[in-house]
């Protein structure tokens, strides 16, 4: 069972750095909590300025080309796509595999996305249970879906997510455009799988923008962030800060 935490008192896992302010306090992401902390093992990315540096088996597949990026403080590992329509771009977690909503605890990110000028951009970034999503819209992808991320015709951001594969997929709108450029985003997922829910916790860093809400179904899968260009011979982007995973180790 999971520790019911006050979003304004959560530290950023390792480094404890903020990422902007809601009701103007400093707002920070926890390093995962739970009571028996002994039952779960902990996975995670994180850029370092050279590449990136792992804990435990975890490890991003990229599909792009690297290059470190650093916003006010912040160290990312950049992957970039061609300037090609229909291609993409991609660090996906390729070492244990998928794993069930029961096995999983948590699961947080630092990313960002950046359309670089592309009107047809689609991206997504949290859990997703298929090697490969090709060049498509993200919900039109027959697989279970837990992501911050957008379509082609999308406006705004959206949280997208189904936990059952071939069910039609919810997307709720974050109001959050999906225009301008690059946008840092903050995302936490945490499994009640007692209750079958999923907490949701998501940071607008760029524009110092929150966003809650419980999801009456639990993720699953394994982590990725990701992006496309659509029909826009253009170079489109996406970025991984700090990725963490929190696992069963008794199953």
């Amino acid at each position: 069972m999971s520790k019911q935490i006050d979003i304004d008192q959560l530290n950023f896992p390792e480094d404890g750095k903020t990422y902007g302010a809601k009701d103007g306090q400093a707002v920070e992401l926890k390093n995962f909590d739970f009571l028996e902390q002994g039952k779960w093992n902990k996975y995670w990315a994180k850029a370092t300025g050279g590449g990136i540096s792992y804990y435990g088996t975890a490890q991003l597949a990229p599909t792009g080309t690297q290059s470190d990026v650093y916003l006010l403080g912040r160290t990312y590992r950049q992957i970039a796509s061609t300037a090609v329509a229909g291609n993409t771009c991609e660090f996906r977690e390729s070492s244990f595999g998928r794993k069930s909503a029961y096995e999983i605890g948590t699961l947080s990110m630092l990313v960002y996305f950046d359309n670089n000028g592309s009107t047809d951009f689609r991206c997504i970034g949290g859990a997703t249970s298929v090697s490969v999503i090709g060049n498509i819209d993200p919900s039109t992808a027959n697989q279970g879906i837990f992501i911050i991320g957008a379509d082609s015709a999308d406006t705004n951001y959206q949280f997208m997510y189904k936990s059952i594969v071939g069910e039609p997929i919810n997307k709720m709108d974050l109001g959050w455009s999906k225009s301008g450029g690059r946008k840092e985003f903050l995302l936490q997922l945490s499994n009640d799988v007692p209750n079958g829910n999923t907490k949701v916790f998501i940071r607008n860093i760029t524009q110092g923008l929150t966003f809650e809400t419980t999801i009456n179904q639990t993720f699953f899968g394994s982590f990725r962030v990701w992006a496309n260009n659509g029909t826009d011979a253009i170079a489109v982007n996406t970025a991984v800060g700090y990725i963490e995973l929190n696992v069963r180790n008794n199953v």
